[in-house]
């Protein structure tokens, strides 16, 4: 089985944040002998004298750990406020594009009266001028204008036949 007491060499230097080299000079100066390898064991004791001098490396790693930590924290809170904000934004942006729609239910055209299109031709019958009478030749006969209801017919039927053809071309 293992030996309780030793532990290896590059753990000691992870914790005490310090260099290979650094220890095993340092171990040298107090006259104990290792080797040179990460992997080597060390006793209890060679890591207390190891863990007396660099006790300042530890604690400086230490407090940079805790440091991060904060600032992994910190962030993280950052982080979750972005995503909250995009989030919002997004949910705002949404409903702006959101559109309504109706349905539209679509009647077909009653049917008020009828048009005819081919309306019976009302002809202007000519006034019948009337002839004097040859009995008395210097007399002027005066003439009877010409009858203007006629015309408004005829002029009536143009502005009906002008609303139909517009009324067929919307249709």
């Amino acid at each position: 089985m293992a030996d309780i007491s030793t532990i290896r060499l590059n753990l000691a230097l992870r914790e005490l944040n310090i260099s290979l080299d650094r220890a095993v000079e340092f171990l040298s100066q107090k006259d104990i002998e290792i080797e040179a390898r990460p992997t080597a064991k060390i006793s209890k004791d060679i890591y207390r004298v190891l863990l007396d001098e660099f006790a300042t490396d530890k604690s400086k790693k230490d407090a940079s750990h805790e440091i991060s930590e904060e600032k992994k924290k910190e962030k993280e809170s950052i982080r979750i406020l972005q995503e909250k904000k995009e989030q919002d934004r997004i949910e705002l942006q949404q409903k702006r594009q959101e559109v309504i729609r109706a349905k539209a239910t679509v009647t077909k055209p009653v049917m008020l009266g009828k048009i005819d299109l081919n309306p019976p031709k009302v002809v202007a019958k000519p006034p019948v001028e009337k002839k004097p009478v040859a009995s008395k030749p210097n007399e002027v006969v005066a003439e009877k204008p010409v009858a203007k209801k006629e015309v408004k017919v005829v002029v009536e039927e143009k502005e009906s036949k002008r609303w139909l053809r517009w009324l067929l071309k919307l249709l």
